[in-house]
């Protein structure tokens, strides 16, 4: 995994006319890695920083080396173990980044990988099922991993509530890339070094995406 001879191509962002993918991205991580134990990650603050890395290059990086993206169960209902994607082309979404005063950082940092739509689909990966509380007790156990609370109307023990223009998808369980071919595939980044530096250990395409760039792709449209 991530074993690659040459750096891999650096292209030009897709054509979002034919937009044809769902979209994972990665942020800096505050302590361990999902799969990785206290001890260890101490030990790695310790004895080995440079290893100690989290930001969300360094997240992304990880992605790509182990071929595999992590589930978590982080603000799911149900506490549910998925995998997070988006529908939206990556320049709609870069310029709908938000910086939540609440938690100190971006929604989403512009790092992730673009993943074509029909092979997740072929793995399961569905839809988010957006709706309220009667919605949740409704739907079947089955469903339930894929419900996102939709809240339009504020009451007083809960603020509006609305994510759908996200256009969710999720899948169950962390997701193997090993089966994902190199043209089905492509890594996004927000600055040149980024991407020369994700290139040298990715089998998969790199692109450069910026609020710049959405800002004309959007244009171009």
């Amino acid at each position: 995994s991530g074993d690659v001879t040459s750096p891999a191509p650096i292209v030009p962002p897709p054509d979002e006319g034919s937009w044809a993918y769902l979209v994972h991205w990665t942020r800096r991580q505050s302590g361990p890695w999902p799969d990785q134990d206290e001890e260890a990650y101490l030990h790695e603050l310790f004895f080995d920083f440079c290893r100690a890395d989290r930001s969300a290059l360094a997240a992304l990086t990880r992605i790509v080396t182990m071929e595999r993206i992590l589930a978590t169960r982080r603000l799911i209902r149900g506490a549910f173990d998925v995998v997070c994607f988006g529908q939206r082309c990556l320049g709609d979404l870069a310029q709908r980044r938000v910086f939540r005063k609440h938690h100190q950082r971006w929604d989403f940092e512009l790092y992730g990988l673009c993943i074509d739509r029909q092979w997740l689909v072929d793995r399961n990966t569905r839809p988010v099922i957006y709706g309220d509380d009667i919605t949740w007790e409704r739907i079947s156990p089955e469903e339930r991993p894929f419900f996102q609370l939709r809240a339009t109307r504020p009451s007083p023990t809960r603020a509006r509530i609305d994510w759908s223009d996200e256009q969710e998808w999720r899948h169950r369980g962390d997701l193997d890339l090993h089966r994902l071919s190199d043209s089905l595939g492509l890594i996004f980044v927000p600055t040149d070094h980024a991407a020369r530096e994700i290139a040298r250990v990715s089998r998969w395409p790199v692109t450069v995406i910026n609020e710049e760039t959405a800002e004309g792709t959007t244009r171009s449209r």
